[in-house]
Parts: structure tokens; C-alpha cells; sequence
């Protein structure tokens, strides 16, 4: 077939689409085409169009390609089928009906008699269906507003034996405070914070607005808008840790008491694990990274300022055009809320907060990020004005360190620079070590548990994001383009089925073999963890995230370009 059917397609759909930002109106109007059309041609060009990711491919599509095309369909639509199906909201179950109703089905003999039992029957209830434990914890405590957490900065109280040990000691840089928290609703309860150092100044800076905002006059107080925290979750979190203590200090305890261990093993007494021996509270907080300092607080001020504004002016508005139009209750208490808080956000001064430069970017600077099988990150920088890659770089290039004149340590400057490189080596021989020794060493009984792979790789995603976002503000780029995720996960499973299904039909457990070692090759990076930790980098420096639609065909560089055009056009 030639390819000028293809071009006159193609050439009146983007003109049909043009100005739209998303691929999906050029794959509806080529949808709509197909059912209104009756020419065979014209049917055979939309359909090559479609199956190749809205790109001419001048190879011809063999009937083997095709199966292979519709097969794999056939398996995604069964699997998101099921997951629907399995999705539908059940809630809880406070009067435990279903858990009652699953453990009678659980232990229920066959109806008919031993002798007349099928075999697949009895077995399938020998293995009874698994139940699922109730859950005993409360409910999260959501708090939306930042005047519901009531703060304090206590003075960390020692010994004079600890203050001169920590004197002493090089490590010791904690301060000598501590933060509290008490809840609306909550205020005979004091809950201390236990956080790191990162956040530890986030946390600082909530008490600090609270404390200052709470000893100034009525008059002069800032509004809560002003405030770095926005909402806050009391939630909560099993503690691995808390557990396997408690479990340690369960067998000391028997080992030092018979009697309990006797009435233990004649069943007459049970240990109990209470949910605050084995969990932990956690305080989740959501905050605008912009009040963290001087210029952002500012910027902040003034959209509040302005909206407030427009808000008040379109009332008196609507009230000079019909003089007849009363306001509700409510309506006033708005009005007088939003005059409140125009008077406050004009007259009186904001928080105090360090300085910091705001970010200028570069309207014409955009970032591309392609993910891949392969090549876990590569990055384009490209300026649209000029039509131009500006820079490519791979996941090595990222990882290696930039800025380092001199050796340290006894280590050369080129050891330094690629250090971190050797990280995403090391990565690679734990995946490919726990993929294909530690079965083997499960099965002798040699294997010993440990997070050194999960650690690694939650460690290269947090540097592999501050990297990109460096890149970004070293360029001054205005945005990145990440890829979405979407479907990808089925999308992958379904033609690992059909691959399989093809190279080895009618024989279930060789599929199941082929399936299993091609998911291992396949899933050897966390892309939505290191999407996600990109975009919280990229919004500490302002930043704007943007999502793209990755083509399958192509090299890295091509992908990363398709990214920026399907999410800037």
C-alpha cells in the first residue's frame, strides 16, 4: 500500500486537532473516521495508524504481528474486567455479617456423604478460604484547617551527666528543645514530635507561626492563609520494630516463667497484642512549600490579597446593578470574612521567614523524561523558541557528581565522581541476587531477611530526583514532563500473556514458566515512586509538573522528545 493514504490521514487530522493538548482528540477523530468511511483503503490506513502508536511504518504487518496485537487486547480488557469488578467499594463491616458468613462457608462440610466426595471438592475445603482479619484500629482524625493543632517549644530537660556527654561527643547536634502538639477536640492529650532533621524545620516553623500569631493583639494577627500548614492526619502505622520487641521481650518473659509457658501449650491462656504495643501514631502534614520563605510568603499575600478583592468587588456589583437583592446569612458572613481578611492581609505585617531568591525560569525551557525497561531515566532539555535539544543525559550522566576539583579521602577525582555510579551497579547485583539466589537459599534455610535492595533503591530514586530537579534549575526550565503511568502495569502484563500464549500454545505451565522469567527482566525499577519524588522535589523549587503520553517505539532521546510534544502542543 502506499503511503500517500497514510499522509492525507494524517495531514487532515492534525488539522482537525490542531490546538488541541492531549493525543486522545487525534484517536477519537480517527475512530470516528473509521465508522464513517466504507472505503477498504481508507479503513486499512486508520487501523495500521492505530495499532502503531499513531506513526507511519513503512514494514508491512504480518497476520502473525496482528494475532499477537489482538491477543494482547483481548487479555488487558479481561484483566481490567476482573480488576473493575474486584474495585467496587464494600466499606467495613462493624457488625461483623461478613466476617460471620465467610467463616461459616470456611468451615462447612460437604454436603453429601464422606464416601461420595470428589477429591478437587475435599481439597479445596481442607485449604478453607483464607479470612481477613478484623480490623480493630480506629478511624483516621483529619484536620483542615491549621487553627485545629494547638503548638508548643518545651525546653529539652537533661542531666548534667548527659549535657556534658553530648558536649563532648562530635554527633550532638541536636537542639535543646522539643515540639508538642494537642488537637481541637483532643487538649488533654500531649503528643510529642519525633521527626528528622529535614523535617524537623518544617515542623519548627508550624509552632513558630502558631506561638507568634497567638501572643500578637487581635488586630494585628496574620490569617491562617499565612501559615505554612494547611491540614494535618492523625493516622494510625504498624511498627515492624515495636512489633519484633514485643515479641522478643514475649519469649524472655516465657523463658523466665514456667507456669506461663505450661498453660500456654494446654491452650488455657492466650497473649494478647494490643494495637498501641504494636502501632505507632503518625501526624501527617500537608504545607505550601512557598510559605517556607520571605519572597514566597509575599507572593502568596498577594494572589490572597487580589482574590479576596475580586470576591468583595463582583458582590457590590451585583448588588448596584439591583438595589432589590438582599443577601442570606450566609452570604453576609462571607462578605464580612473576606473584608476581614483584605483589612488583615493590607495592614497587618506576615510571619516572619527566612529569605530565600525566587526562581526565575525560562518560558522557552522545558524538561523530558523518558522511563524505560532498560534505561531507567534519560532527561532532554529542550528550548522550544529555537526548536532545539539543548542536552541529553542518561542515568549515568546524572549520577555522575559535578564540581569536585580536589581528592578527599585518599580517593582520586574520578573515583569521587562516579561514586554515586557505583551505587546503581550495586543495585543491579542485589536485584539480580534476589531474584535467582535467594530462592535457593530459602529452600536450604540459609537466607537471612534483609532491606538492603528496597533501602538502595528508595536512596538512587531520592538522588536520581534531585538530580533531575538541579538539572532543571541549572537550565531554568519552566516545567518537566513526566510520563504517565496510567494502565502501563496491565498493559505490560497483557503481552507478556500473549507472548507467552504464542511461543508456547495450549501448555498452561510453560506459560506460566515464560511469564514468570520475563516479568523478572521486566520489572526492575519503581517508576510511580521515582515519579512521585521528582515531582516533590520539583515543586520545592516552583516548578510546574506536567504529564505526556510516551510512545513505545523508538530510541530514549525520540521518546523523551515524543513526552514534551504530547504535553506542550
Amino acid at each position: 500500500m502506499s503511503l500517500s493514504k497514510f499522509q492525507n490521514i494524517l495531514s487532515v487530522s492534525h488539522e482537525t486537532g490542531k490546538g488541541c493538548k492531549k493525543p486522545k482528540s487525534l484517536l477519537k477523530y480517527l475512530l470516528d473516521r473509521y465508522e464513517e468511511t466504507t472505503q477498504e483503503l481508507e479503513r486499512r490506513a486508520i487501523c495500521h495508524l492505530l495499532r502503531h502508536d499513531l506513526k507511519v511504518i513503512e514494514e508491512e504487518d504480518t497476520p502473525d504481528t496482528i494475532q499477537h496485537v489482538i491477543d494482547r487486547k483481548r487479555i488487558e480488557i479481561e484483566r481490567l474486567t476482573e480488576q473493575l469488578q474486584s474495585r467496587l467499594p464494600k466499606g467495613r463491616d462493624p457488625n461483623h455479617e461478613r466476617f460471620v458468613e465467610k467463616l461459616e462457608i470456611a468451615v462447612a462440610l460437604p454436603d453429601c456423604s464422606p464416601e461420595h466426595w470428589d477429591p478437587e471438592e475435599f481439597d479445596e475445603w481442607r485449604i478453607q478460604k483464607q479470612i481477613s482479619e478484623l480490623n480493630t484500629l480506629p478511624y483516621p482524625i483529619l484536620f483542615g484547617s491549621a487553627s485545629d493543632l494547638y503548638w508548643d517549644i518545651l525546653d529539652n530537660t537533661t542531666s548534667a551527666t548527659t549535657v556534658s556527654a553530648q558536649k563532648k561527643s562530635r554527633k550532638s547536634k541536636r537542639p535543646n528543645e522539643r515540639l508538642q502538639v494537642r488537637f481541637k477536640g483532643l487538649d488533654e492529650h500531649k503528643l510529642r514530635i519525633q521527626c528528622d532533621r529535614r523535617q524537623l524545620k518544617i515542623f519548627r516553623q508550624f509552632s513558630t507561626d502558631y506561638i507568634s500569631n497567638k501572643l500578637l493583639p487581635k488586630d494585628e494577627k496574620f490569617g491562617e492563609g499565612l501559615c505554612a500548614l494547611r491540614s494535618a492526619c492523625l493516622i494510625w502505622k504498624a511498627d515492624p520494630e515495636a512489633s519484633a520487641n514485643r515479641k522478643n521481650r514475649q519469649k524472655a518473659s516465657l523463658r523466665k516463667d514456667s507456669r506461663l509457658r505450661e498453660l500456654l501449650e494446654q491452650n488455657k491462656v492466650c497473649l494478647i497484642d494490643y494495637p498501641w504495643e504494636t502501632h505507632r501514631l503518625y501526624l501527617h502534614c500537608t504545607f505550601d512549600s512557598r510559605l517556607l520563605t520571605q519572597q514566597g510568603t509575599e507572593q502568596v499575600r498577594l494572589q490572597k490579597l487580589e482574590a479576596a478583592q475580586k470576591s468583595v468587588e463582583k458582590i457590590k456589583e451585583r448588588q448596584a446593578g439591583d438595589p432589590s437583592i438582599t443577601l442570606t446569612e450566609n452570604e453576609k458572613a462571607r462578605f464580612k470574612a473576606k473584608q476581614t481578611s483584605i483589612s488583615r492581609l493590607e495592614r497587618n505585617r506576615p510571619p516572619e521567614r527566612p529569605e530565600c531568591q525566587i526562581y526565575q525560569p525560562n518560558p522557552n525551557i522545558v524538561l523530558g523524561v523518558s522511563l524505560s525497561r532498560h534505561e531507567p531515566v534519560t532527561v532532554v532539555v529542550f528550548n522550544k523558541e529555537k526548536n532545539q535539544v539543548l542536552e541529553c543525559c542518561s542515568t549515568e550522566s546524572l549520577l555522575k557528581r559535578r564540581g569536585i576539583i580536589s581528592p578527599r579521602n585518599k580517593q582520586s577525582i574520578v573515583k569521587l565522581q562516579h561514586e554515586q555510579q557505583q551505587l546503581l551497579r550495586r543495585w543491579r547485583r542485589q536485584r539480580h541476587y534476589n531474584l535467582y539466589q535467594r530462592p535457593e537459599e530459602q529452600k536450604q534455610g540459609d537466607y537471612h531477611q534483609h532491606d538492603a535492595e528496597s533501602q538502595l533503591g528508595d536512596y538512587l530514586d531520592r538522588l536520581i530526583a534531585a538530580r533531575v530537579t538541579e538539572l532543571a534549575v541549572r537550565r531554568q526550565a519552566i516545567a518537566i514532563v513526566l510520563p504517565g503511568l496510567q494502565n502501563i502495569r496491565e498493559g505490560v502484563e497483557s503481552d507478556i500473556q500473549a507472548r507467552a500464549k504464542k511461543k508456547h500454545p495450549h501448555h498452561k505451565k510453560l506459560q506460566a514458566q515464560y511469564a514468570k522469567q520475563y516479568r523478572r527482566e521486566f520489572h526492575r525499577w519503581s517508576f510511580g515512586r521515582l515519579g512521585q519524588y521528582i515531582t516533590e522535589a520539583a515543586k520545592q523549587q516552583g516548578i510546574v509538573i506536567y504529564k505526556g503520553w510516551q510512545p513505545k517505539h523508538g530510541n530514549e532521546q525520540e521518546k523523551a522528545m515524543a513526552v514534551i510534544t504530547s504535553a506542550t502542543t
